[in-house]
Protein backbone atom coordinates (compact mmCIF):
# COMPACT_ATOMS: atom_id res chain seq x y z
CA UNK A 1 0.00 0.00 0.00
CA UNK A 2 3.05 2.94 0.89
CA UNK A 3 4.75 1.58 -2.02
CA UNK A 4 1.33 2.31 -4.02
CA UNK A 5 0.76 5.56 -2.23
CA UNK A 6 4.36 6.70 -3.22
CA UNK A 7 4.20 5.94 -6.55
CA UNK A 8 0.94 8.22 -6.71
CA UNK A 9 2.57 11.26 -5.75
CA UNK A 10 3.60 13.19 -8.47
CA UNK A 11 6.96 14.63 -8.61
CA UNK A 12 7.10 18.49 -7.78
CA UNK A 13 10.35 20.94 -7.51
CA UNK A 14 10.30 22.47 -4.04
CA UNK A 15 9.68 25.83 -4.03
CA UNK A 16 10.55 28.63 -2.19
CA UNK A 17 7.24 30.16 -1.61
CA UNK A 18 5.60 27.15 0.05
CA UNK A 19 8.56 28.49 3.30
CA UNK A 20 6.30 31.63 3.26
CA UNK A 21 3.41 29.84 5.12
CA UNK A 22 3.67 31.36 8.98
CA UNK A 23 1.76 31.01 11.86
CA UNK A 24 -1.47 33.61 12.28
CA UNK A 25 -1.80 33.17 8.59
CA UNK A 26 -5.98 32.43 7.53
CA UNK A 27 -7.21 29.97 5.51
CA UNK A 28 -7.61 31.73 2.35
CA UNK A 29 -3.69 33.06 2.54
CA UNK A 30 -2.55 29.18 3.02
CA UNK A 31 -4.72 28.46 -0.12
CA UNK A 32 -3.41 31.15 -1.97
CA UNK A 33 0.49 30.05 -1.44
CA UNK A 34 0.27 26.53 -1.26
CA UNK A 35 -3.25 25.26 -3.12
CA UNK A 36 -5.73 23.48 -1.20
CA UNK A 37 -5.10 20.13 1.03
CA UNK A 38 -4.13 17.44 -1.09
CA UNK A 39 -6.28 14.04 0.38
CA UNK A 40 -3.17 11.96 -1.31
CA UNK A 41 -0.54 13.47 1.00
CA UNK A 42 -2.47 13.36 4.04
CA UNK A 43 -3.23 9.13 3.47
CA UNK A 44 0.80 9.10 2.59
CA UNK A 45 1.74 10.32 6.67
CA UNK A 46 -1.47 8.50 8.14
CA UNK A 47 -0.04 6.70 10.99
CA UNK A 48 4.10 8.05 11.01
CA UNK A 49 2.88 11.66 11.38
CA UNK A 50 3.44 13.17 14.78
CA UNK A 51 -0.10 14.09 16.64
CA UNK A 52 -1.98 16.79 15.70
CA UNK A 53 -2.28 20.04 18.20
CA UNK A 54 -5.50 19.57 19.93
CA UNK A 55 -8.68 21.67 18.66
CA UNK A 56 -6.59 22.07 14.73
CA UNK A 57 -7.65 21.24 11.16
CA UNK A 58 -4.91 20.51 9.43
CA UNK A 59 -3.83 20.55 5.47
CA UNK A 60 -1.17 18.76 3.91
CA UNK A 61 0.75 19.40 0.88
CA UNK A 62 3.27 16.92 -1.32
CA UNK A 63 6.42 19.43 -1.53
CA UNK A 64 8.49 17.04 -4.02
CA UNK A 65 10.65 14.20 -3.86
CA UNK A 66 14.52 14.04 -2.99
CA UNK A 67 16.82 11.11 -3.64
CA UNK A 68 17.73 10.79 -0.18
CA UNK A 69 16.83 8.47 3.08
CA UNK A 70 13.80 10.45 3.52
CA UNK A 71 11.92 10.78 -0.21
CA UNK A 72 8.86 12.24 -0.19
CA UNK A 73 8.16 16.00 1.68
CA UNK A 74 4.91 17.01 2.72
CA UNK A 75 4.45 19.99 4.78
CA UNK A 76 1.41 20.17 7.86
CA UNK A 77 -0.42 23.11 8.36
CA UNK A 78 -2.33 22.99 10.90
CA UNK A 79 -5.08 25.68 11.85
CA UNK A 80 -7.31 26.64 14.89
CA UNK A 81 -10.10 29.17 14.19
CA UNK A 82 -8.99 29.95 10.83
CA UNK A 83 -5.31 30.20 11.72
CA UNK A 84 -1.82 28.77 11.12
CA UNK A 85 -1.10 27.41 14.59
CA UNK A 86 1.60 24.77 13.60
CA UNK A 87 3.67 24.18 10.23
CA UNK A 88 5.38 20.98 9.97
CA UNK A 89 7.37 19.40 7.67
CA UNK A 90 7.24 15.43 7.51
CA UNK A 91 9.63 13.27 5.55
CA UNK A 92 8.75 9.80 4.81
CA UNK A 93 11.02 6.76 3.92
CA UNK A 94 10.80 4.90 1.03
CA UNK A 95 9.46 1.27 1.47
CA UNK A 96 12.01 -1.33 1.53
CA UNK A 97 12.20 -4.53 -0.44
Amino acid sequence: MAALLLGSLVYLPLPGWITSVKPGMSAGQVDDLVGEDQPVSRLAVAGVEPPRPPGTVCRYVFLGTRLTENPVIVDRYCLRAGRVTEIRTLRLSAPSG
